[in-house]
């Protein structure tokens, strides 16, 4: 359920009737009414939302999915990253465990280099001008690789990203970047599956503004 409410009284008595959900009345107030038994609240459905709604559905949540886009535009930034994923591998033994369906032929055609821990601190203190956690940094690190491993156990499957992340040299594709897979689909792949398998409530274009309300509203969750 979704309310769009000016007046702060009536913030009030939707949210309960104890106290105003937003003491300033000149800004509007979009309340919704997030199901009662839901335990945990996600916002976002990009995929580290998506991890974190999956992993508390796995101990036992009630998870609720709040997204600002439609269903259709669904993904986070994943859709602008064609559904690629960087993780430490060293080499086509790891990569099998996260895409066992590659053939012979396939493996043979494909140079997949390795990317190590070291490589990865060193593309993350670049793109970040070393301004990034290190505490957070060496989570990702050193959990990349094992994460994918949970998603795939999961149900989310992977393939070669050839189209965006490989140049054919001498009859061999040749991985660049330290990207080698993206999720089934690329940027369309589609989650829905995963989320209905674990019960997940998913509730899409929930957090915009309806045309002739301001741009700057104040969101509230009851």
């Amino acid at each position: 359920m979704r309310h769009h409410i000016h007046d702060k009284t009536a913030a009030a008595r939707l949210s309960g009737g104890s106290t105003p959900v937003l003491s300033t009345a000149n800004v509007p107030i979009i309340l919704i009414m997030i199901p009662p038994e839901t335990d945990v609240l996600v916002v976002g459905a990009g995929n580290a939302a998506f991890c974190a709604a999956l992993a508390a559905r796995e101990r036992g949540g009630s998870v609720t999915v709040l997204e600002r886009a439609p269903e259709e535009e669904r993904g986070g930034n994943s859709r602008f990253t064609a559904g690629a994923f960087r993780f430490v591998h060293n080499g086509t033994d790891d990569l099998r465990e996260l895409m066992p369906d590659l053939t012979e032929q396939e493996i043979a055609n494909s140079d997949f280099g390795i990317y190590t821990e070291e490589q990865f601190f060193d593309d993350l203190a670049r793109v970040t001008e070393y301004r990034a956690d290190p505490d957070l940094v060496e989570l990702l690190v050193k959990r990349s690789r094992e994460t994918l491993l949970w998603a795939r156990s999961k149900g989310v499957r992977f393939m070669p990203m050839w189209g965006r992340q490989a140049f054919k040299i001498d009859d061999r594709f040749k991985f660049w970047g330290g990207i080698v897979l993206e999720a089934w689909g690329g940027r369309h792949h589609d989650l829905s599956l995963v989320h209905a398998r674990y019960s997940l409530e998913r509730w899409y274009d929930r957090l915009t503004p309806r045309p002739g309300f301001q741009e700057h509203v104040m969101i509230g969750l009851s």
